[in-house]
């Protein structure tokens, strides 16, 4: 069932349109945001709105709303619950980056992908052992092997130095 937290002033969306703040409350008691959506509209972002021509974070805006005072200068609203579309001021905290940082580790949120697992990977594992290879045995430049294996040459120096794709060796 929907229902509104009410701030006290005209919420527009990025788009521009006055909208109130619609919520839906889940198994975790959760707010789950329904009116107000991430930049581009992206459903798993953080909900935003515009106030005075600024993106301004629901939560943000709540949590102050909800204190009665501003947020200390530098320091983030962290979510008890994981869930960044939620506006449950009671799930809500101030914190610094750093013990945001701490939840998500913690939490096990932080980012294990490494090598040809991680989304962004334009190499697989056997690419870079190659290259590796090539490196030791061979004397191929930067420029010659970045062009073979379509990277770019940075990639192949941050693999040289060894600040990449550490997990690659060459032992058998």
């Amino acid at each position: 069932m929907k229902q509104v937290y009410e701030l006290g002033y005209d919420v527009k969306t990025t788009r521009g349109v006055v909208k109130p703040n619609e919520y839906e409350v889940d198994e975790n008691d959760c707010w789950v945001c329904i009116s107000h959506y991430g930049v581009n509209k992206e459903k798993s972002k953080r909900p935003v709105f515009l106030k005075s021509g600024k993106i301004v974070v629901l939560a943000r805006a709540i949590f102050e709303h909800h204190k009665k005072r501003k947020i200390k200068k530098g320091m983030s609203i962290l979510h008890f619950c994981d869930n960044e579309r939620c506006i449950n001021p009671n799930h809500l905290r101030e914190g610094t980056q750093r013990d945001n940082i701490q939840d998500m580790v913690s939490r096990g949120r932080a980012n294990p992908c490494k090598g040809e697992s991680h989304k962004k990977a334009r190499l697989t594992d056997k690419e870079v052992y190659e290259i590796k290879k090539l490196m030791l045995h061979k004397n191929y430049s930067t420029a010659e092997l970045s062009s073979f294996f379509g990277v770019n040459e940075g990639t192949i120096r941050r693999i040289k130095r060894g600040e990449s794709w550490k997990h690659v060796t060459l032992e058998d």
